[in-house]
Formats: structure tokens, C-alpha cells, sequence
């Protein structure tokens, strides 16, 4: 399969995927893929653009099923990595880092994305280290500088954020990324207009960006009055604090005689329950609607 055709359709694949456009690519490998059920290759460039557009378990197995057929063990095991990392399966995350970094013990985006998976499992001084390790290797990385953005983020270290996001933003290329960062930090420093706006740049440039449409849809919980429960229940320390702060008003109240303040309680309670859960719902059913429109 390996003639002119092929490189040239393979060669526009990779410049789809260089471009983040992922649907396209995606169009591209799957009759390339029918034909050639099991190129290593092929196999792992459809798991990166599945990854890359929010469908996990498809691009897990895809990726098992390129490294089967004799693909890249490090590319592999990184981007299983990634994965799962993306899925909060931190163990497993782990796994696969390590195993990339056995192959190649100098993969710095390895070292770095192993760094975040440390961070979010609370070992800050071994994150701080594998992150510190990969930009020694790779100080214009901008994978690297991008999970140093993150952990400066994380530990509330401002001058450090302002540092590594303008040393990230002039090692990205790509607009879309540079907007979502900018945004990202705005709305970590509770610049929540200036936040919006950079996101609404970024959906300007590519509507399907799926992690556009997250870092929207978080910065509508934060700000929309249609989301004022979910706001009130952070505030709260989260859902299980206030199921327990009812819990605990109900017990106070059983010796006040009748049963109406039992039963208001109990409707409050359902009826914020409800609006906290369905609310969610209903505000994505009307996003879909209106880009649909």
C-alpha cells in the first residue's frame, strides 16, 4: 500500500493533525485505515485525533491495537498516558509514563505530563522535579511549558505563572492554545470578562475545539446566574457538605412539633438537588440547539 497515493494521503493526515484539525484528519485516515486494517501508524495517528477530540475509550483501544501491530512502544505508552491522565485514572496514567520513560528516560513532555499526574495526586515534591527535569532537557518545549504553567497555576505562584505562560506562549504556534492558556489564567485570577472573551476568540476560530467548549461552559458556571446553586454548593465545600448541613438541620428540628418544617425541608433540599443536576442538562441542550442553528 505503500505508493505515492498513500504517502500523499498520509502526508495530508499529519498536516490536519499539525493544524489541530482533527475531524478532518479523521476523514482522511478512516478509508486509508479500511484498506490497511493494520498499519501501526495509521492506528496511532486515529487514537491521537480520538484523544484529541474527547472519544477515550475509542482511542485507548486504538492505541493498544497500534502498538500490537509493532508501532512506536514510547509513542504509545505516552499517549496511553495521556489518556488516562485526561480520564483521572492516575494509576494507570502512571503506568504507562513509566513505561515510556524506561524506553527513553530523556522524553521530556514524558517527564513533565508524569509531573502533573505527581501533582494531582498530591506528591507536589515529585512533581516539582520530573517538571524541572523535562525542561532541563526540553527548555522550549512547549508541551513542557505547559505542564510548568499548570503546576506554577496549581500552587498559586503568580510570578511564576506570568513567567511560564509568556515563555509557553512564545513556543506555541498554534492561536487557538495560546487563547485558551490566556484565558485560563485570567480566570484563575478571577478576571472572569477578560477570561470569556478569550475563549469566545479561541470557539471563534474553531467552534469544535472540545476543550474550547469545556473551558466556556466552566467559565458560564462561574459567572451565569443560571448557575448560582452550583456556585452556592462550592462556596459550601461541595455536595456532600451541604447534603450534610441538611441532614444535620433536620435532625436539630425533629422535636419541633408538626411535620411542616420536615416536609419544607425536604422539598427544598430535592427541589435544589434537582435544579443543581437538570440545570447542567438543560444549559447544554440549548448550547447544542443554538450552535446546531
Amino acid at each position: 500500500m505503500e505508493n505515492e497515493n498513500f504517502k500523499k494521503s498520509l502526508y495530508e493526515v499529519e498536516t490536519y493533525i499539525n493544524m489541530g484539525r482533527y475531524d478532518q484528519a479523521v476523514n482522511k485516515l478512516e478509508p486509508l485505515i479500511s484498506l490497511d486494517p493494520n498499519n501501526g501508524r495509521m492506528l496511532y495517528y486515529l487514537a491521537l485525533c480520538y484523544y484529541n477530540l474527547d472519544i477515550d475509550e475509542e482511542a485507548i483501544e486504538l492505541c493498544q491495537q497500534s502498538l500490537s501491530n509493532g508501532f512506536s512502544a514510547e509513542d504509545c505508552h505516552f499517549l496511553l498516558g495521556c489518556i488516562y491522565r485526561e480520564l483521572a485514572k492516575y494509576k494507570e496514567a502512571a503506568e504507562h509514563y513509566s513505561e515510556c520513560l524506561r524506553i527513553n528516560p530523556k522524553n521530556a513532555r514524558a517527564l513533565s505530563s508524569y509531573g502533573t499526574v505527581m501533582l494531582k495526586t498530591g506528591n507536589d515534591k515529585k512533581a516539582l522535579q520530573l517538571i524541572s527535569e523535562a525542561l532541563q532537557i526540553a527548555p522550549s518545549d512547549d508541551i513542557v511549558l505547559r505542564h510548568m504553567f499548570v503546576y506554577n497555576m496549581s500552587k498559586g505562584r503568580k510570578r511564576h505563572q506570568l513567567n511560564s505562560l509568556q515563555k509557553y506562549l512564545n513556543s506555541e504556534n498554534n492561536e487557538v492554545s495560546k487563547l485558551t492558556h490566556i484565558g485560563v489564567f485570567n480566570m484563575h485570577n478571577k478576571n472572569y470578562p477578560l477570561a470569556r472573551e478569550n475563549f469566545r476568540q479561541a470557539f471563534l476560530l474553531d467552534p469544535t475545539n472540545p476543550n474550547v467548549l469545556r473551558l466556556l461552559e466552566e467559565m458560564d458556571i462561574l459567572t451565569n446566574w443560571f448557575f448560582l446553586p452550583h456556585r452556592l454548593i462550592q462556596k459550601a465545600g461541595g455536595a456532600v457538605v451541604v447534603y450534610l448541613g441538611f441532614v444535620i438541620i433536620f435532625i436539630l428540628t425533629m422535636n419541633i412539633k408538626g411535620a411542616t418544617i420536615h416536609w419544607i425541608l425536604i422539598i427544598t433540599y430535592l427541589t435544589f438537588v434537582l435544579y443543581t443536576y437538570l440545570s447542567l442538562f438543560v444549559y447544554r441542550l440549548i448550547k447544542k440547539s443554538k450552535r446546531k442553528a
